[in-house]
């Protein structure tokens, strides 16, 4: 059972099979060459599925397995020097823990014991691979993708060179026993270059949710060797067969491993004392991609209808954001073109619109109907 990592909501539980965990940790042991010889800092934490393979990789092959203690489970000086006391050589985490090590060693020594390092769950910056050639130049740089429910990876992607029309890193090809799809809104199979959503195949994929059937009759389709995982991403085959990840479909965001849900975030947003309307986006590149959220103030005159009892509560601690400001204005076309304010209700506003009587164009407000210039 592995848990899917929830933000503002449960957390969901999957049923993997150990078959299909074997089959990715294996595939992944010998792609990367791993022996007796190799030591895995295990930097994810237990209840993170990049934790699988920091456990079983190695002692599958009777190599070692380095553990952090957990007052230094978030200091990348305490990693380097981890790495250089035991002589670790493979390296596994989300991209934004790799990017906090290589910046530690910008200041120190290099890790030059690495051999290989891995990445996973979220976007991989394009400057990446060339930090970590100049640091430890003979470090092979593995970029893998998946899901959870398809026993954590199901691609991989080496990193040779960052090509100059490279909007990402890629996504690669399935690894062994694992199949891929990108499939249009009515699941027929999307041509070279038109993206679709990814469907993920194979001996990976999980029984489905525990304790959820109809969720997970919605994600996972077909029964047998034809069983398919909606991973719910969005994607494009290039003609030699690499694939390419182009986000989410939905408002579901992916950022340093947790999976974020923007409308949950708004939800809980406007449920405060004193919120009107919300919004919550990701802003940013690579390792600098952050969230960030807009609150407008809701009118004195108007309540909340829902009761008391029934307001959903503040987020947990580790979920709050690390500033708030107030401001009177804020840039709006910056993050969401076409948003407003309307300055009767001071509420968000939808996209400009034009009147029939008006050759220019015009912001209409959903809840009074006044309307101002765009």
């Amino acid at each position: 059972m592995i848990f899917t990592s929830g933000s503002t909501g449960e957390p969901k539980g999957v049923e993997i099979t150990h078959r299909g965990a074997a089959n990715t940790v294996l595939d992944v042991n010998a792609r990367c060459g791993l022996g007796a010889s190799d030591r895995v800092l295990a930097i994810s934490a237990l209840d993170f599925d990049l934790s699988v393979y920091d456990l079983f990789g190695p002692l599958t092959v009777g190599g070692a397995v380095v553990l952090i203690d957990e007052v230094e489970r978030r200091e990348a000086r305490a990693w380097l020097s981890l790495i250089q006391r035991w002589r670790v050589t493979v390296w596994n985490s989300v991209p934004a823990l790799l990017d906090m090590l290589l910046t530690a060693a910008d200041e120190a020594e290099p890790p030059d014991s690495l051999r290989v390092v891995l990445v996973s769950g979220d976007w991989v910056g394009l400057d990446l691979p060339e930090r970590l050639a100049t640091l430890v130049p003979r470090c092979r740089f593995l970029a893998l993708g998946g899901a959870t429910e398809a026993s954590i990876w199901s691609n991989l992607f080496e990193v040779e060179r960052v090509e100059p029309n490279w909007r990402s890193i890629p996504y690669g090809r399935p690894l062994a026993n694992q199949r891929y799809r990108v499939v249009d809104a009515f699941g027929r199979d999307c041509p070279d270059f038109v993206a679709g959503e990814l469907w993920i195949g194979g001996a990976g994929v999980a029984r489905g949710y525990r304790g959820q059937a109809e969720l997970t009759a919605h994600s996972f389709l077909g029964a047998g060797v034809d069983r398919w995982y909606r991973t719910g991403d969005l994607g494009r085959y290039w003609p030699d067969g690499t694939l390419e990840f182009l986000g989410r479909a939905d408002q579901q965001v992916k950022l340093r491993g947790h999976r974020i849900e923007l409308g949950e975030i708004e939800t809980a947003l406007r449920d405060c004392p004193g919120v009107g309307q919300a919004v919550a986006a990701v802003i940013g590149a690579g390792g600098g991609r952050h969230l960030v959220a807009a609150a407008v103030p809701a009118p004195p005159a108007v309540k909340s209808s829902r009761p008391v009892a029934t307001q959903r509560p503040m987020p947990t601690p580790h979920r709050h954001g690390r500033r708030i400001a107030s401001a009177r204005r804020w840039p709006w076309s910056r993050y969401w073109p076409g948003c407003s304010i309307c300055p009767p209700c001071r509420r968000v506003a939808a996209v400009g619109t034009r009147r029939r009587s008006s050759p220019w164009r015009t912001n209409t407000c959903p809840c009074c109907d006044s309307g101002w210039p765009g």
